[in-house]
């Protein structure tokens, strides 16, 4: 019987940790191989429908069981499977669409529907290869979101003591300081075999052998060299590089909009200044406008009155003025009738004195 991974509580008691994300992170997929020969009309791929760590550790401390939900042409199309390695395998003919179910260790958690395609043939080939499978696989993150304490208590501590990865460079690190700590215990039994009897030079090395033991790593996954490995050393360099590229155009952006915003700022300043001389130049002829008009008007004033006395009164040196004459009249001889002539002479008779 396998324990629980927490102890049940009480509803009562358990308390969820406020504020606070765990991550845990999975990669589920397909595998498909080609069996050529080997196959028929009904089974011409054997395909395995997988749901793992992303470098192949053990995630049995958060997922509890994993049902897959397959094509119903199958004679079991709902699997269930409650240990590590989570996964069916199975042989058909045909691709479709499977259905991934996922539980956890603590039931009041809602499980987490996925769905994945089981590919059998690849489209860039031209026909499938038995040494080449089909592979396909994603990464996915199940995050809990203010989980009980408890539930958070046993994930961050399953998750810094899981399983380590045979292929890891930790791995091969510790292996080598255990491999050091069994020969320097050697070299101590044989030390101690000249003192003590060959019981306990048997037992230090027995001591040692077991040390070796328990370092040796689980089992390797027989399909482990067809996984991927999701490493984020190769995201974080691609990240570094773009990250760098942005610098370097947003800098170059920065110094041409900089260079920019100064020729602005001169051609700004020289279209001040050349409006400025503008309007002075408008001011001056203004002014010399102004200035032309009224000489003008005093020079005229002066000149009428000038003309005006010398031709009443006339001036020393003036030309004497020009008396006006009337025009003259047109006159016509009229000669007196004859008793005009008798009356005038009459008259003039009349007025000479008698002597």
């Amino acid at each position: 019987v396998v324990a629980p991974l927490f102890a049940p509580m009480a509803a009562a008691e358990r308390k969820r940790k406020r504020q606070t994300a765990v991550c845990c992170p999975i990669a589920y997929g397909s595998i498909a191989f080609f069996l050529g020969k080997k196959g028929d009309d009904f089974h011409t791929h054997e395909w395995t429908l997988f749901v793992r760590g992303p470098q192949g550790e053990d995630i049995s401390y958060f997922l509890d069981k994993v049902i897959f939900k397959l094509h119903p042409s199958f004679a079991r199309p709902i699997r269930e499977v409650t240990a590590p390695p989570f996964e069916v395998t199975e042989k058909g003919w045909g691709e479709f669409e499977a259905a991934i179910r996922l539980h956890f260790k603590d039931p009041t958690e809602r499980p987490v529907e996925l769905a994945h395609v089981v590919k059998l043939y690849d489209s860039e080939r031209s026909r499938p290869k038995m040494a080449e499978p089909v592979i396909v696989q994603t990464y996915d993150e199940v995050v809990f979101t203010e989980p009980y304490e408890d539930f958070a208590a046993q994930l961050d501590g399953a998750a810094a003591n899981k399983a380590p990865d045979p292929s890891s460079s930790s791995f091969t690190k510790k292996k080598q300081k255990t491999k050091k700590v069994m020969k320097d215990a050697e070299k101590d039994a044989e030390k101690d075999a000249e003192k003590d009897d060959d019981a306990d030079k048997e037992e230090a090395a027995g001591s040692s052998l077991r040390l070796l033991e328990d370092e040796e790593p689980p089992a390797a996954h027989p399909l482990r060299d067809y996984f991927r490995s999701f490493d984020d050393s190769a995201d974080l360099d691609v990240m570094l590089r773009a990250s760098e590229y942005v610098k370097a155009n947003l800098d170059a952006v920065k110094d041409a909009i900089y260079r920019l915003d100064h020729q602005i700022t001169v051609c700004r300043q020289i279209d001040q200044s050349r409006a400025q001389e503008a309007q002075k130049l408008r001011q001056q002829l203004q002014a010399q406008q102004a200035q032309q008009q009224q000489g003008g008007v005093t020079k005229g004033g002066a000149s009428s009155q000038q003309q005006a006395h010398h031709s009443s009164r006339g001036g020393p040196g003036a030309p004497p003025a020009k008396l006006q004459q009337p025009p003259p009249t047109e006159t016509t001889a009229t000669y007196p009738s004859s008793s005009q002539q008798q009356q005038q002479q009459q008259q003039q008779q009349q007025q000479q004195p008698r002597l």
